[in-house]
């Protein structure tokens, strides 16, 4: 299976997608794991995408990072979370049929 790299929001909006669902905290290789049983994996250097990813989901409050290299799920209003899940799922369905 060929992972799709990915970056930027969609990989800001599946990792926090991600954690919500699991609802317990994610080391980044966890985390890396996810996105490739999703088809994807991280640009570049993986686990500097990804924390870089998720800095700004940090700075929201919406991921929380209690540890170095360990994430989990912060405090996210449920319309941001419908939201983020409806993001996520665009911007991977619009790459898939780009490249159809």
């Amino acid at each position: 299976m060929d992972l799709r790299p990915t970056s930027g929001r969609e990989l800001r909006y599946t990792l926090t997608i991600v954690l919500a669902d699991v609802r317990r905290t994610l080391t980044v290789p966890e985390l890396l794991d996810a996105l490739n049983r999703l088809g994807m994996t991280a640009a570049g250097r993986p686990a500097k995408t990804i924390s870089d990813a998720l800095r700004w989901e940090v700075r929201k409050g919406r991921v929380v990072q209690p540890a170095r290299g360990r994430y989990r799920t912060g405090r996210i209003p449920r319309s941001t979370l419908w939201w983020t899940r409806q993001q996520a799922f665009a911007a991977t369905h619009e790459r898939e049929s780009a490249v159809r």
